[in-house]
């Protein structure tokens, strides 16, 4: 009889040995990450985090880490900020989606453009504006765009690369136009509109136009080493290059998620790298300071893992 008891318990710890013990999901969150990330990573369930953590250096300079309260440049990420402003102000009434821009800002620089779009094309990047990135652009002083209006001079009298409705093309350059929607509309700065009526009711304390002076602050990096610092203008605009802090972030999304159930913001730009995504219980907002596409990768191994079956690539369209 001991015999046969010592047999069993033999076999009861082989058995035991053979079988590792399961993953937590911190674990396997930890795993999609990979060991070249460098930013910040939050996973929520309904709100709450449930993995919050931040890899690699902020300045290499200084050799200062990320941190879950660095601020990041969120390139394109700014352009749900203007999307959510703009269904505000259709809300209120003030602003009609089919309108034409010319009947909203009757000063455009190229009246006939302004009279066949719609405000809605400029919305989903159908309206056939000339591309915002070109050579005059690049060679600029990005120190002196600080406002909003700043930027029309870079595309407005040019041609248009379609015509208004025919087909979609992402547009820097539509959501430049967008921010002056905003501006006549509301009769308020572009940059204190979305502060007042976007960040401050959902609590977005730490997303401001310009990189925070007392904040801890994410530098971005190209793959040749260099800093992106020569090629970003230093105060963001209504197409993006706001900063903001993954905490920020998941209260936008979660706002979004609560409405929506599911959806995907993105930003990218040399040395930034963002991706927001929320569907059903889950949000998961990455944010980068390296070229792009690290952080898509992260998404895609997070949604596989997490359940989540939407799509990453949405031009950023939250409503």
């Amino acid at each position: 009889m001991k015999k046969l008891l010592i047999l069993i318990l033999l076999l009861l710890a082989s058995t035991l040995r053979a079988e590792p013990a399961a993953k937590s999901l911190e674990q396997s969150i930890e795993e999609s990450i990979g060991a070249q990330f460098t930013g910040t990573v939050l996973v929520a369930k309904n709100g709450t985090p449930l993995f919050f953590k931040s890899y690699g250096l902020a300045n290499r300079e200084t050799n200062t880490p990320n941190t879950n309260e660095t601020q990041y440049n969120l390139a394109s990420v700014d352009k749900a900020f203007t999307q959510m402003a703009l269904y505000k102000l259709r809300d209120e009434g003030k602003l009609k989606l089919d309108a034409t821009l010319r009947s909203v800002l009757p000063d455009y620089p190229s009246p006939a453009a302004a009279e066949q779009i719609t405000i809605q094309q400029l919305i989903e990047h159908r309206a056939g504006l000339p591309n915002l990135f070109n050579a005059e652009f690049i060679a600029s002083d990005k120190t002196a765009l600080r406002n909003v209006r700043d930027y029309l001079q870079f595309f407005a009298t040019e041609p248009l690369d379609y015509e208004p409705g025919t087909k979609q093309q992402y547009s820097n350059s539509a959501y430049i136009v967008l921010g002056l929607v905003i501006e006549k509309l509301s009769g308020m700065p572009y940059h204190e509109y979305v502060r007042k009526h976007v960040f401050a009711p959902l609590g977005m304390r730490n997303t401001t136009p310009e990189a925070c002076a007392k904040c801890a602050v994410a530098t971005g990096y190209r793959r040749d080493g260099s800093a992106n610092t020569a090629v970003i203008p230093p105060r963001g605009s209504s197409a993006g290059g706001g900063w903001s802090t993954a905490g920020d972030l998941l209260r936008f999304a979660e706002a979004l998620r609560k409405t929506k159930g599911s959806g995907a913001i993105a930003g990218g730009f040399p040395g930034i790298a963002n991706m927001i995504y929320f569907e059903d219980d889950f949000t998961f907002v990455i944010l980068g300071n390296y070229d792009p596409p690290m952080t898509q990768r992260v998404a895609e191994r997070l949604m596989k893992l997490l359940g989540m079956t939407g799509e990453l690539n949405r031009l950023n369209i939250i409503g």
